[in-house]
């Protein structure tokens, strides 16, 4: 979704953007808002490159930048795809592999780009900080006013977002034991398209009285997190949406390349951090999630930080970057 919110502000300035990429969640994305997709077979991407280039040459595409955002492919892909165009953006936010573009974009809050000495050219501007988060201009029209008081701890709504592709089920998971756990709060979730459980989300609505609503595929997540006082679920791209909106947010990581970044995040204040969502248990899980909703001072000031850290302004400053370069 980053990829998508930097070409429609680029768009919006008057150029054009083709989206590369394999078939999934992202690609039908790239279709709905309306930028060139070109998907590349199923399979693994020990070609991927190889297979980009091939695309190039078929499509006649002579970019002027190429934005790299895959956490599999590093500087050998790079190297590949640099004589293709005449700049390079890379995004990434785990500063465990080199690069070579010319700009590095890492959206991180509290990121200054330290991480990345030694791992990008000299050359290389490097675009750190959640100044930078890359977001659609839905999250910056339905921010919150950073006055607006928060409901008592048993009349909270709670969203719950683990990702487009959940295939361990947290949402039902999760979602169950916050309506069994605390009586009155209502829950939101979202879920992707390709949700697997969806039997289990419906049979949750039925039996909530009302407290329990989900949907698949949203298109306007902004809106659809708005009504919420309060996130849970994994982090990712929603981190800084949920930031930007004003919704304080607790997280389990589901991948072991989150936890350093979590930890940061919450030793910053930004957020609470409850632990994998594998391994933690039921009444640890309900014990921490009490925790977290009844300290209304806590949540009002992760709520500030979270919007003063992402205004929603990202892809802006990212496209004047871009614009910028000769």
């Amino acid at each position: 979704m980053r990829c998508l919110a930097l070409a429609a502000e680029l768009a919006a300035r008057g150029a054009s953007s083709a989206f590369i990429c394999r078939p999934g969640g992202e690609a039908d994305a790239a279709i709905t808002h309306k930028h060139r997709l070109f998907k590349l077979p199923e399979g693994q991407v020990n070609n991927d490159a190889q297979q980009t280039l091939a695309t190039l040459s078929a499509q006649g595409l002579e970019p002027d930048w190429i934005v790299v955002d895959h956490y599999q492919l590093s500087s050998e892909w790079e190297r590949c795809l640099r004589p293709r165009t005449k700049r390079m953006l890379v995004i990434d936010d785990l500063a465990d592999r080199p690069h070579v573009g010319d700009v590095l974009l890492d959206p991180t809050f509290g990121e200054t780009g330290e991480r990345y000495h030694g791992l990008v050219p000299s050359g290389c501007r490097c675009l750190c900080g959640s100044a930078y988060a890359l977001l659609r201009p839905q999250f910056r029209q339905q921010r919150q006013l950073p006055e607006r008081h928060l409901p008592p701890p048993d009349r909270l709504a709670v969203h719950v977002f683990f990702g487009s592709f959940d295939t361990s089920n947290y949402t039902a998971r999760f979602s169950r034991l916050l309506l069994k756990a605390f009586d009155s709060i209502r829950v939101r979730a979202a879920v992707g398209h390709t949700y697997a459980f969806p039997q289990q989300l419906r049979q949750l609505a039925s039996e909530s009285g009302g407290r329990f609503t989900w949907e698949a595929g949203v298109q306007d997540m902004a809106a659809h997190m708005a009504g919420c006082d309060v996130a849970f679920g994994a982090p990712g791209g929603a981190t800084w949406e949920r930031a930007c909106i004003g919704l304080p947010a607790a997280y389990l990581t589901v991948a072991a390349n989150q936890i350093a970044i979590v930890e940061r995040l919450r030793d910053s204040g930004l957020c609470a951090y409850f632990g994998a969502a594998h391994s933690i248990d039921d009444n640890a899980f309900v014990t921490a999630m009490r925790r977290f909703l009844l300290d209304t001072s806590a949540l009002n000031a992760m709520r500030a930080l979270g919007m003063t850290a992402v205004d929603g302004r990202g892809a802006q400053r990212v496209a004047e970057i871009l614009e910028e370069a000769p």
